[in-house]
């Protein structure tokens, strides 16, 4: 079911003639939509209010010179779909102050469910994998407490990743309870970016010290290794403000698929970017191990670890 209300609405144009059925709101799915572009690049429709692929929701022409309108549309056609405003005539700029709400109704209950049909799980989802990290967390602050005489500053690096990504699960667990409530985050959205971002930055930044041997080969970085960790961090950033616009804007919003893009390069530079250092320590075991037994131990793992990543 679709809310829509309109107020303050005004046009440039108040032309009599003007035809204000090619000014209006319609939903439309996706896969809908890229026909529809299919036909105006067509010329089979000179508006994307006059296919029959659209649902329209309201024209202008049934504002009978008001200024405000209030609508409810019910869709039966499971589906998920987008409000559109179209605007087909050149020679009019229309402004208004526009609130919508798009929700599910919940079986006999009738009640709002603000997620589409298939995300309806996704809080429970993440809430229950929430509590297997923090159960992991908990099982490897046991693992160090026991194993405390052989423990490394990477080991309790590796145990912060594992906490801030329970507590990433948590807040999009809370972030979609409150939406399938209400429609809004009320600010569990901004926690659950906070968290993803130091996330993915405290991650990478584990696989290029695990990759370099930090604390436990050796205890300090080369500056070609500090030099990678300067390109994947801020990259990281890119990657996290990409990912913010590309949730927050939709596929409809401007410069979406170039955000999108910039997300999946820079994601795969830094994947490539982490594995230098992996490489570089692989080749110096590979000359100790010839002479030391500890280091062909060290190659074989750190071998392993090389193909677990690549995996």
């Amino acid at each position: 079911r679709l809310e829509l209300d309109a107020s303050k609405i005004s046009l440039s144009n108040t032309n009599p003639d003007l035809d204000l059925s090619k000014v209006g709101f319609f939903l439309c799915t996706r896969d809908a939509w890229v026909h529809v572009i299919q036909q105006l690049e067509e010329e089979e429709i000179t508006c994307a209010l006059q296919s029959d692929l659209v649902k329209h929701v309201f024209t202008f022409n049934r504002l009978n010179k008001n200024s405000s309108f209030s609508t409810v549309f019910t869709e039966n056609d499971a589906d998920q779909y987008s409000l559109v405003f179209a605007n087909c005539l050149q020679q009019v700029k229309v402004t208004m102050d526009v609130r919508s709400a798009m929700y599910n109704l919940e079986g006999k209950s009738g009640g709002r469910d603000y997620l589409s049909a298939g995300r309806t799980v996704l809080p429970k989802v993440y809430f229950l994998f929430s509590v297997i990290y923090f159960s992991l967390a908990a099982t490897w602050i046991y693992v160090l407490f026991k194993k405390r005489r052989t423990v490394f500053a990477i080991h309790f690096f590796m145990l912060g990743v594992v906490v801030l990504k329970a507590l990433n699960l948590l807040c999009e667990a809370e972030d979609k309870s409150y939406i399938k409530k209400t429609g809004s985050g009320h600010g569990w959205d901004v926690l659950f970016y906070i968290f993803s971002f130091l996330k993915g930055i405290t991650l990478f930044t584990l696989i290029v010290l695990i990759g370099t041997g930090w604390s436990f080969l050796k205890p300090y970085l080369q500056d070609k290794e500090k030099k990678v960790l300067m390109i994947v961090i801020p990259l990281q950033v890119v990657a996290n403000f990409a990912q913010v616009v590309i949730d927050e804007t939709g596929p409809y919003g401007q410069d979406w698929v170039t955000w999108k893009q910039i997300f999946l390069l820079v994601d795969v530079v830094c994947c490539c970017a982490v594995l230098f250092p992996i490489v570089w320590s692989i080749k110096n075991l590979r000359e100790a191990a010839k002479t030391d037994g500890k280091a062909a131990v060290n190659l074989v793992k750190l071998t392993l670890f090389r193909h677990y990543y690549i995996v």
